[in-house]
């Protein structure tokens, strides 16, 4: 594990070294409702308070949230770009505070789902797209998928959201097991989302990293713990980002340490 380390240590000089083009972070979860799409957005937005230019993107085409927690209704979203042929370039919309995202649209038509899978000609488009952005940011579905899994191969980390519930602990081990599976040289990180104190949140990593570790041989380093914050929901019910709305919160100060911690 020590050279896994070092390699990931090496690719973090490396990549501020260079900046030449954007990190991709995959944000995922094994179940739904642990809070990983806002968890995204936030953190997206953290990134860019910090002077960082990021694109987000709501890879979630069944059941998208970003739309919602922001209180807009797009008129540009990422089928356009699948479906439609259209560049990515023309479906980014700018957010007021300078995030810049791209929207999904939910589909309830099966066949529309298959259609709606990112192709290797979106890869190839946001790679040159990569030299725009320090960050390009993955909310995808939760769960395991097809569209889960290309994702995580295109990208530079991987960000799994879970909490202390141990259906959420037990099924971030299942996503782990079926990416890590597919490429030994995915480079896991854990946010412990939901938890009342840093001290829960590090028992709770601690334990989900032994298990992973000592039965896939993959270690998922700790980038930080969202504590339980009535703003949280708050926000959600005004449809506006605690990050924005309550910058000095609890959560707010949780994402910004995750964000600081990820920049550095």
């Amino acid at each position: 594990m020590e050279t896994r380390d070092q390699l990931y240590q090496l690719r973090k000089m490396v990549s501020r070294a260079i900046k030449q083009k954007g990190k991709i972070i995959a944000v995922t979860s094994g179940k739904g409702g642990v809070g990983k799409s806002s968890v995204a957005l936030n953190l997206s937005l953290a990134l860019t308070q910090l002077n960082h230019r990021v694109l987000l993107i709501d890879a979630d085409h069944s059941l998208p949230d970003l739309h919602v927690l922001l209180g807009v209704s797009p008129a540009k979203r990422l089928r356009e770009t699948l479906v439609e042929g259209k560049k990515i370039e023309e479906v980014i919309v700018q957010h007021e505070s300078g995030l810049h995202m791209i929207f999904s649209g939910r589909s309830d038509v099966k066949s529309e789902m298959n259609e709606l899978a990112l192709t290797q000609t979106f890869f190839d488009e946001l790679t040159q797209l990569q030299s725009q952005y320090e960050y390009i940011i993955f909310d995808t579905a939760a769960g395991i998928s097809e569209p889960i899994v290309n994702i995580a191969l295109k990208s530079d980390d991987i960000l799994v959201v879970t909490t202390p519930e141990p259906a959420a602990i037990s099924d971030s081990y299942a996503l782990v097991k079926v990416l890590s599976g597919m490429d030994r040289n995915l480079y896991f990180h854990s946010v412990i989302n939901w938890v009342q104190s840093e001290e829960q949140a590090k028992e709770v990593y601690e334990r989900f990293e032994l298990v992973i570790d000592h039965f896939l041989k993959v270690r998922s380093d700790y980038w930080g713990h969202m504590v339980e914050d009535k703003h949280v929901r708050e926000a959600a019910e005004k449809q506006r980002p605690f990050v924005l709305e309550w910058t000095k919160s609890k959560a707010s100060r949780c994402v910004y340490q995750i964000a600081n911690g990820i920049a550095e």
